[in-house]
């Protein structure tokens, strides 16, 4: 699993070869059948692993302040530049 931000590729195995954090994204994500769902989770999924990882956070025992932390980024991910994407065109 690759995460391609601003040119910059990122192995999320790297990030935390230890952790068996690649693994279980893996398996749960085949317990999701419909592709879109699977590409959002996989989004959001990413999302928060490099979240983690900016903060060297170990995602797997994350605690209440950090995972409140989280939430409140998501609310307003900055820098916007890095952590949010173009919007795409509805078709």
């Amino acid at each position: 699993m690759e995460i391609e931000k601003s040119g910059q590729s990122v192995e999320i195995l790297k990030i935390y070869p230890d952790a068996g954090v690649h693994e279980y994204v893996e398996q749960w994500l085949r317990l999701k059948t419909a592709k879109t769902t699977r590409r959002m989770y996989q989004k959001e999924i990413t999302r928060y692993l490099m979240w983690c990882a900016v903060h060297s956070i170990d995602p797997i025992s994350v605690r209440h302040k950090e995972a409140s932390d989280y939430i409140d980024f998501c609310m307003d991910p900055q820098p916007a530049s890095f952590w949010v994407g173009p919007k795409k065109k509805k078709s």
